[in-house]
């Protein structure tokens, strides 16, 4: 099983549906996907700040993380705007 699918199938739907008890246990795995993606651009960014080092490898993996943080900001401003 793929890393997303594991992860969605951890969390739960999270879509409503507009019955209110249904739509209410996906409105606290809404809550739970919002910890676990909080935490994944954490994650990047504390990679990211390793852009600029002088070793290849951490220079690599800072930069990576740095190209998907600016491509999840392109997307969100995409949609939000």
């Amino acid at each position: 099983m793929e890393i997303l699918d594991a992860t969605r199938k951890l969390i739960g739907r999270i879509q409503p549906v507009g019955e209110t008890y249904e739509d209410e246990e996906r409105y606290v795995n809404l809550e739970q996907h919002e910890i676990v993606v909080m935490g994944l651009v954490e994650d990047l960014i504390n990679v990211s700040e390793a852009k600029d080092r002088t070793e290849y490898s951490m220079k690599r993996s800072g930069e990576c993380a740095y190209k998907i943080l600016g491509e999840i900001k392109r997307w969100i401003d995409d949609y939000v705007m």
